[in-house]
């Protein structure tokens, strides 16, 4: 009698190895928490940076805040690209971060860009940034009109 529960318990080990081993991703190919960066950012000629891409967050039932945050890198030099608020409700989104990052040297060309979907949780005084996910890519920062 024995034999019976250790069964049940090695076939529910080997379901939630099976289940947690496969990576959770929708049909358009991003994963429900995932973030991307679009191959073109802009450039204004008074030093504003524009970067853009996708996100989807799964809600997960608290009402703490998930921001998306963007920067780049050209040369040696990081630059943060502000940061804006996600709409966690499991479907996909367009995001746009811009800034005017102050003293950059930026200049149109190739640059790296990252973004990070971060969730912001309230336990104690500071809020503490828990990553839901992260992206990055090499894109061309383009020369806008403005």
């Amino acid at each position: 009698m024995r034999i019976l529960p250790a069964l049940s318990l090695a076939a529910a080990v080997a379901m939630v190895a099976a289940v947690g081993s496969v990576s959770a991703q929708a049909d358009d190919g991003l994963p429900f928490n995932g973030v991307t960066v679009d191959q073109v950012g802009h450039l204004s000629r008074d030093g504003w940076v524009t970067l853009s891409g996708t996100y989807r967050c799964s809600p997960d039932g608290s009402a703490d805040p998930v921001v998306i945050g963007a920067s780049l890198a050209q040369g040696r030099r990081q630059y943060s690209i502000d940061s804006s608020p996600a709409d966690c409700d499991g479907y996909p989104h367009r995001w746009q971060n811009a800034s005017r990052p102050e003293g950059a040297d930026i200049r149109p060309g190739g640059v790296h860009a990252q973004a990070i979907l971060v969730r912001l949780s309230f336990t104690g005084l500071i809020p503490l940034p828990h990553l839901l996910a992260g992206g990055e890519r090499d894109i061309l920062l383009e020369r806008n009109g403005r």
